[in-house]
């Protein structure tokens, strides 16, 4: 019994495997059926397109596309592109012919209120680009030509090319984008071969989000981009065309520099770019170098406001308070009050010996308080116990953003003017202090019970007579 059972078992496993074989068989020869008529087709298209013209134009023009390509191919430089095009030799000179023969429509799009699907030039700019609005979420030839997929990823999706007519005539692709207007979002941006675009199209790219009211360019609108340095690169843009970055970069010294100089971790009283005139105000700003970043604190308070109907203060008056803001310069007062707020991490960035204090007071009866402080060099480690430089120096960059964070949350504009008040108010008391010594100087307070009573009659000499 067990023979005849394996005997079956091999007959039903033979049988199997045979309509299997017959099965895939037959779906191969359906492809190549398929794939057959379709290259015939193509072939047919191409045949076509060589005897669209009376002369022989097109015919020697794709002897010269053959020509170019086999150029390619047959290079001592390996060329893979070069080479599958040499084998995919119909549908290159099919995409070839089609290329010959596109022409689009140039119709401006507040033009073309007739048609609504057909694609058109949102915008023509001066130096001959042109946006177009394909009207579509997909597009074969933009795919080809900018050698991306040429698909929107999100539903709702429309795509937007940024082109320019070559010498030729013949139209040039250079970037495209996908915009959602349900989500009014901006969901790609993508140059050539899916790359960050050139700087030479931001001025264009800007020109399409303002055009669109200044949409949220999404983070996923850089997942496909390839290249070298792309964060760098990515946060150049969004600066260029007005937008900054939410979140702290720090893969590179060069990208966190950047954005250390665009202001991300600075804090100030005033919208503009500079101070107020005449204003009290309070700024923190980070400025950075090749290995290097300096920390910077300015706060302006009025102590004084000026009598009416005069242009000037006393001067004695005004000595007084020059000279205790001079005694608080030469003490360790401003930056003992500001390291309550400055965190912890300062002893491993910063050497205390290399800080600048200043405390001013100047004829207008205004207190400015300074305070200069730069990092050690930084971005020199070596590699340690490890032997990984790169690492350790990355954990020094995040060391720093850290540091710039936090002073950024404790040196907030209430913050600043609360340490003006208070040392404002020891300027004063200092200043009265000043002003009683002069004051008791002038009436003779420290001179011996002697010279005193000299004095006094000296005084009463000096008075004039009543008549």
């Amino acid at each position: 019994w067990n023979r005849v059972q394996f005997g079956l078992n091999r007959w039903n496993a033979t049988q199997v495997t045979e309509e299997f074989e017959t099965e895939v068989s037959k779906k191969i020869q359906g492809l190549q059926f398929q794939e057959a008529g379709l290259i015939t087709s193509r072939i047919l298209e191409i045949i076509e397109f060589v005897n669209m013209d009376k002369g022989d134009d097109n015919a020697k023009k794709l002897t010269a596309f053959y020509k170019k390509i086999k150029k390619a191919a047959d290079s001592d430089t390996i060329d893979v592109l070069a080479i599958a095009d040499d084998v995919d030799i119909i549908n290159q000179t099919k995409n070839w012919a089609d290329d010959e023969q596109l022409k689009l429509d140039m119709t401006p799009c507040e033009d073309d209120e007739a048609d609504w699907d057909a694609p058109c030039v949102l915008h023509k700019f001066d130096d001959g680009f042109f946006w177009y609005d394909i009207k579509a979420n997909s597009c074969e030839i933009s795919a080809r030509k900018l050698n991306n997929c040429g698909q929107a990823s999100t539903a709702g999706g429309s795509l937007y090319n940024l082109m320019s007519s070559g010498k030729t005539g013949k139209p040039k692709w250079h970037v495209m984008v996908e915009y959602n207007s349900d989500t009014r979002t901006i969901v790609q941006v993508l140059g050539n071969s899916n790359a960050v675009p050139k700087e030479e199209y931001w001025p264009h790219i800007k020109w399409l989000w303002e055009d669109f009211q200044k949409p949220m360019i999404e983070k996923g609108a850089w997942e496909h981009v390839q290249g070298e340095d792309i964060k760098n690169k990515v946060y150049k843009f969004l600066k260029f065309i007005g937008l900054k970055s939410s979140d702290a970069l720090t893969d590179s010294w060069n990208q966190m520099i950047t954005q250390v100089d665009d202001g991300f971790y600075s804090v100030k009283s005033y919208e503009s770019d500079y101070a107020p005139t005449g204003e009290d105000f309070a700024r923190l700003q980070w400025v950075g170098g090749s290995n290097y970043v300096n920390m910077s604190v300015r706060i302006r308070k009025r102590l004084i406001e000026p009598k009416a109907g005069k242009s000037q203060f006393d001067y004695e008056h005004i000595r007084d308070f020059k000279a205790a803001a001079r005694a608080m310069n030469n003490s360790d007062e401003l930056y003992s009050i500001l390291e309550r707020i400055i965190p912890e991490e300062r002893e491993e960035l910063f050497d205390k010996n290399e800080i600048t204090q200043r405390v001013r007071f100047s004829h207008g009866g205004v207190l400015m308080l300074y305070l200069n402080w730069t990092t050690k060099v930084l971005q020199n480690l070596d590699g340690g116990r490890h032997g990984d430089a790169d690492y350790r120096n990355q954990l020094q960059r995040e060391t720093l953003v850290t540091f710039m964070q936090e002073t950024q949350r404790n040196f907030t504009v209430e913050a600043m003017y609360a340490v003006a008040t208070y040392l404002g108010d020891k300027v004063e008391e200092a200043a009265d202090e000043y002003a009683m010594k002069r004051d008791s100087y002038n009436r003779g307070d420290d001179l011996d019970e002697e010279s005193q009573k000299i004095l006094s009659e000296l005084l009463k000499v000096s008075k004039p007579k009543k008549d």
